[in-house]
């Protein structure tokens, strides 16, 4: 302040001076007017002792120095401070305990002091000292004191021989008051924090009070309120529009809101905001308001007085005719300052001066390095508002000030001067005339001179830039608010991507779209990465739409560097998911390790692009690049070493020709709002996911991949039964994104209908290779697969290449009964070429593409299979392979795809070009061969008649099973046996093939896939058995035994297995899966049942059978009657066996029936009755969505013999044998290209050497 020289610093100081003309200029210590450094310098320190052992402010049992040993230069504290901090990070145990004892109450009782007056000088004309009390108010000590000297000197001190001064005649003590206020007395009482503590306190002990010790967040934004002390009306609109603004800056920026605290003038204002809102107790806690007052201005403040306690503090239950004022009841947060003094204001004065600086100096937002910006808005005021208004205007650094016009006095006349303030910073004189005697009307009793307060009001006006008037309705679109954070953003004189970055911290979309992104501005591509990285950090999905409506490419945008470091940013969240996944050693999260988490989320067939060899290689380039990059030096060094070696004009070439493939191969992800996604839902940021989703292409996959990764995080959130309400969250996600998928779908569906078709089946690359109907299952979107859309689809893919309408099974049948009958039947109008192709050649398509592997695991651990489908006559699907490959096929899929380039290679090179049929060529051929061949090879084809003939297979097998085990069995087996046996064998041999296939990646994984069917358990158990059976029955001695009751007990899983068929219809689907479910909760009442059986029937066994002797048929008797019981069979002779005469009684022969009545009760009423409402429920349930649950069992139905070989066993190894021929015969081909590729080569090389030489 004193080195602005001019008027500025004139004023400065006669501000500090008219402060403490107001509050008594008598107590203001020397050099306090001197701003905050020279406060700084004046003070002793806020802490009156420091271990010199232990980190400052700490609680040691070390000896005490005083701190005049100590550097008090607040910038050399700072650094011993940084280094101190060091050190504790480098000992973990050191820093907890320090941590430890700082939060606890002796910390703030250490720190923080409070000021005595320690001698009485009284004033003149009054018997009052200079602090304010009377003498019987002093200490003991300072009474005797007082009448030593007057016996002494025999006199009375005069206030002209000795004037009275804080840094003079006070002392310094241990702070006594701290603790909690409990609000009392008005309509929403609330708690609030207090400390009393010194006018001189360090501003870095008191943020670190606020921080640490009462747990507030750190401020993105400081607004400090300053108008008049005592009450005053304003418009009622004006002051409406004030209050609502000022709380939304506040709520929407997280800022700090900083008073007086006085329940008084402008301060009730902002509680009246609070007030108005209807914020409860809870919520106006996240509103930090914080009230800097003066301790000795205080209505009993004694009551106060204690170390960490609960005082119940009413505001209206003291006089309101006392000078002292009351705290506002509607702040969280007070200061208490002390300066020694009592009933006068202006205590606080200074230490809110420095606090403030110190956050604009100092703290920085978050872990960035822009500092908190601090914000002054006035509203009224007297001459000291004015002078307060230009200290904040004259600060280094400068603080914004907001003034709203029409509020009266202080605001009125600034707002004035600044609308008729000429470009000279003076005003026209008759406008100054009108001043003058708006000033003198308005502080006609002040004592500062006119001219003084005017020459104030002009130098705030000056400061355009600074100084912003809020008028009402001068602007209708511009609230308190939005003037409040524009003030801010123009008189901090930032760039426009520092202004940016701030209204990001604030999220406050509308200011930047206001303000910033104005028209005809050109803005540097990096600095909006970085404004996006940032939004993405804290989760500001409207700056995402922001930033990516004004040209922000995600493409260009997205590197694996960045995706890694948000990954890295939701440690809390995904690290969790890793570890469940596999063991790390470290803490780093990689893409690589997400993808993991996301095949094992998904299920293990899928396959994530994060664990292919592909991305592998491109993110291991990546960084590689980011560690050249670091080094600076390395471009310089490859330029000095190409400048010194030799280097060739072709290796220049070549790596001008890598160069240009690096560039073109470009960006890291294709689809980044895709990867977005899936960071996005795996942090759980639900509408951070919904804006990724909205965005970019492939919406249906991204909807449905979302409801199963939130499922599967919901369910391993249920496990750990203390995250039970993150897994209702997370269940509520998955909820949503159904919504939208199903809404999706029919939005399509209605605008593009065989459009929509082709979406439901295209393949996916970015999604494991998958379609939508597969990610659907996975996801068990039940909804989703009985739109009409996918069961039109179904039942197109379920009849084939077959254009039948109506009673499809009958003619089905009738057709395999009676083949002629085939050509009746009418096939689709029409085929594409590549069915052509496959029927004309008749040859089976190859495709040795990991998107052929079709079981698929959805939520219900149930799996579907093929990617690949039929082409209907709207469809352009892929034609269904029949037929694959063993795991043999993944192996030599790049061996198959360089094999196609070499075929196109040589035809390009020997000129050969293969005719192109026309389209009506195509037809006409079609329309030829339909005749018979065309028609008998759709209908063999198709999954309809598939499955017919399996089932007629299967009930051939069971029909000759059960001829056989009703008959005796002759010495060697016959030939319907081995027929029996032979099915088996064939039907183990296509259960290895759909084992082998699944995409899973490893043996394991691929067992584990297998066996999510439930049927495939019971197919299995009824395969085992089966052989063991059949072995028994082949040996002689044992087959009419062992042999002939295991294989009469192994044919009721063979019959059993006959609902899996029956799954197929519509009602006896839903019925199968009811009867699942009812197993499956059935267990749990069982559980309780045999409890209640072994508690009753060992008391009635030992009882009635006393002298018994060890035998294992004992365990048998334990559970046979009472079991039998439960279905009525109480075995009346047995209640009772003493009878009436008492003859055979046993000893305690009365207590089994009263055991049996109890047993009863609980057995047969309670658990029994129990089990039939938990399947009654199960049925409701079922019933009222059966015809969801049979179309989307149909899905996995349709898949099923989609996939399926035609051949039934026992003939299906002869579908394993055209694999096996097929898969050769192309080996064989791949490698005669090959070699004529070779061959091909070496005569050319061997001729252009020739003609070289």
């Amino acid at each position: 302040m004193q080195g602005e020289g001019g008027i500025d610093g004139n004023v400065g100081n006669r501000q500090m001076q008219d402060f403490a003309s107001v509050s008594n200029a008598d107590f203001i210590p020397d050099g306090s007017n001197d701003g905050f450094d020279s406060d700084e310098r004046q003070r002793t320190s806020s802490v009156n002792s420091f271990c010199c052992t232990a980190p400052r402010n700490s609680i040691s049992g070390q000896q005490f120095y005083s701190l005049t040993n100590v550097p008090n230069n607040y910038y050399a504290m700072e650094n011993i401070k940084q280094k101190r901090s060091s050190k504790l990070f480098d000992r973990p145990e050191l820093f907890v305990h320090v941590l430890t004892e700082k939060l606890k109450g002796p910390w703030i009782e250490q720190v923080f002091l409070k000021r005595e007056c320690i001698k009485y000088i009284p004033t003149f004309g009054t018997n009052k000292c200079g602090c304010g009390l009377f003498l019987n108010a002093h200490s003991p000590a300072v009474i005797s004191q007082f009448k030593a000297t007057l016996i002494e000197d025999g006199i009375v001190p005069s206030s002209q021989s000795l004037r009275w001064s804080v840094a003079e005649h006070t002392r310094t003590a241990h702070t006594d008051a701290f603790g909690t206020l409990e609000f009392s007395g008005g309509a929403h009482a609330h708690k609030a924090h207090y400390v009393r503590l010194g006018y001189d306190s360090d501003p870095s002990d008191i943020m670190y009070l606020m921080e640490k010790i009462w747990g507030l967040e750190p401020p993105r934004l400081v607004i400090t309120v300053h108008g008049g002390i005592t009450n005053f009306e304003v418009q009622e609109k004006l002051g409406q529009v004030f209050r609502e603004g000022l709380l939304k800056a506040a709520q929407t920026t997280g800022a700090w809101i900083i008073t007086a605290g006085i329940d008084a003038g402008v301060v009730r204002h902002v509680a009246t905001a609070l007030d108005e809102a209807g914020i409860s107790a809870r919520m106006r806690s996240k509103v930090v308001t914080i009230g800097i007052a003066p301790w000795g201005l205080l209505k009993r403040h004694e009551k106060l007085i204690g170390k960490d306690i609960v005082v119940s503090y009413d505001p209206h239950s003291f006089s309101s005719k006392s000078k002292y004022a009351t705290l506002n009841d509607r702040h969280s947060y007070f200061l208490l300052v002390d300066n020694g003094t009592s009933g006068r204001y202006g205590a606080d004065i200074i230490l809110r001066k420095r606090f403030e600086e110190f956050i604009a100096r100092k703290q920085t937002i978050g872990l960035g390095t822009r500092h908190v910006p601090v914000i002054c808005a006035v509203l009224e005021g007297g001459t000291c508002t004015i002078r307060a208004v230009l200290q904040y205007l004259t600060n280094q650094p400068p603080v914004p000030v907001i003034v709203c016009d029409g509020s009266g006095r202080a605001s009125d006349l600034i707002a004035f001067a600044h609308r008729h303030v000429l470009e000279n910073d003076n005003l026209p004189m008759e406008i100054r005339e009108q001043l003058l005697n708006l000033i003198a009307s308005v502080f006609r009793y002040s004592s500062t001179p006119v001219e003084q307060i005017l020459d104030e009001i002009l130098c705030c006006a000056k400061h355009r830039d600074l100084l912003t008037v809020f008028r009402l309705n001068e602007n209708r679109k511009q609230d308190v608010d939005h003037a409040i954070l524009s003030a801010i953003l123009k008189g901090q004189n930032l760039s426009a991507a520092d202004q940016l970055a701030l209204t990001l911290v604030w999220n406050r979309v509308d200011i930047a779209r206001s303000d910033i992104f104005v028209a005809n501005q050109n803005w540097n591509p990096h600095l909006l990465y970085d404004a996006m990285m940032e939004a993405l950090a804290l989760d500001r999905v409207d700056f995402v739409k922001l930033l990516l409506e004004n040209g922000v490419s995600m493409k260009k945008f997205l590197t694996i560097s960045r995706l890694e470091q948000l990954y890295n940013m939701e440690q809390d969240s995904i690290l969790p998911l890793i570890n469940d996944s596999m063991s790390i050693a470290d803490s780093r999260i990689t893409l690589p390790k997400i993808g993991v988490v996301i095949e094992r989320l998904m299920g293990n067939a899928y396959k994530c692009s994060y664990t292919s060899r592909k991305f592998k290689n491109k993110y291991e380039k990546s960084k590689k690049k980011a560690l050249i990059s670091r080094i600076p030096s390395f471009r310089s060094l490859c330029a000095t070493y190409s400048k010194t070696k030799h280097i060739s004009e072709e290796a220049k070439s070549n790596t001008r020709k890598r160069l240009r493939k690096e560039i073109k191969e470009g960006d890291d992800f294709q689809f980044p709002f895709n990867d977005l996604m899936l960071w996005a839902v795996l942090s759980r940021r639900q509408e951070m996911a919904r804006c990724m989703w909205t965005y970019g292409e492939e919406g249906m996959a991204k909807a449905l991949a979302a409801i199963r990764l939130y499922k599967s995080m919901s369910k391993e959130a249920a496990d750990e039964y203390i995250e039970v309400e993150v897994s209702n969250e997370l269940r509520e996600f998955a909820e949503e994104f159904k919504r939208e998928s199903l809404s999706l779908l029919n939005h399509c569906y209605l605008q593009d209908d065989a459009g929509t078709l082709r979406l439901l089946t295209a393949e996916l690359p970015n999604w494991g290779h998958h379609t939508c109907l597969s990610l659907a299952v996975i996801a068990n979107n039940r909804r989703f697969l009985a739109h009409p859309c996918c069961q039109i689809l179904l039942a197109d893919l379920w009849h084939g290449g077959l254009g039948i309408k109506s009673y499809s099974n009958l003619k089905v049948i009738l057709a395999l009964a009676f083949p002629p009958s085939i050509l009746l039947l009418d096939v689709k109008a029409r085929i594409s070429n590549r069915r052509m192709d496959f029927l004309t050649q008749h040859s089976f398509v190859f495709e040795g593409n990991e998107s052929n592997n079709e079981k698929e695991d959805d939520d219900r651990s149930q799996n579907s299979a093929s990617s690949s489908f039929y082409v209907s006559e709207h469809l352009k699907i892929r034609r269904k392979t029949k037929y694959k490959t063993t795991a043999f096929s993944q192996r030599m899929t790049n061996f198959f795809e360089t094999a196609n380039l070499i075929d196109e290679t040589l035809r390009v090179r020997s000129g050969i070009r293969e005719p192109r049929k026309s389209v009506g060529a195509n037809l006409q051929e079609m329309t030829q061969e339909t005749s018979w061949t065309t028609k008998f090879s759709i209908f063999y084809s198709a999954p309809i008649t598939t499955f017919w003939i399996w089932l007629a297979s299967y009930f051939i097998f069971l029909g000759v099973y059960t001829y056989v085990i009703l008959i005796e069995f002759p010495v060697k087996p016959t030939e319907v046996e081995w027929f029996l046996f032979a099915y088996v064998v064939a039907l183990v041999m296509e259960h290895f093939r759909k084992l082998l296939v699944q995409e899973a990646s490893t043996i394991c994984e691929k067992i584990r896939v297998y066996f999510d069917r439930c049927w495939n358990y019971l197919t299995w158990l009824a395969i085992i058995t089966f052989f063991i059976g059949f072995a028994f029955r082949c040996n002689q001695p044992t087959r009419h035994s062992y042999g002939r009751v295991i294989l009469s007990c192994n044919i009721v899983f063979w019959y059993i297995k006959l609902l899996d068929f029956m799954g197929v219809h519509p009602r006896l689907g839903p019925y199968i899966q009811m009867t699942g479910k009812m197993i499956v909760n059935m267990m749990y009442i069982l559980a309780l049942l045999l409890v209640t059986l072994m508690s009753f029937g060992i008391s009635r066994q030992a009882i009635t059978n006393p002298h018994e002797k060890w035998q294992w048929v004992l365990i048998r008797n334990i559970f046979y009657k009472p079991y039998f019981m439960l279905y009525g069979e109480v075995y009346a002779g047995e209640i009772d066996i003493c009878g009436d005469e008492g003859i055979n009684c046993v000893p305690g022969g009365w207590i089994p029936p009263i055991l049996m009545t109890i047993f009863l009760l609980v057995a047969n009423i309670l658990l029994i009755n129990m089990l039939i409402a938990i399947f009654n429920n199960i049925f409701n349930e079922t019933n009222a969505i059966a015809q969801q649950v049979w179309l989307f069992q149909r899905y996995e139905q349709v898949m099923e013999y989609e996939n399926t070989p035609f051949f039934p066993p026992p003939f299906t190894p002869i579908s394993h044998l055209l694999i096996l021929f097929k898969y050769f015969w192309k080996v064989r081909k791949i490698l005669n290209l090959t070699i004529q590729l070779l061959k091909k080569n070496s005569h050319s090389y061997k001729r252009e050497f020739d003609q070289s030489a």
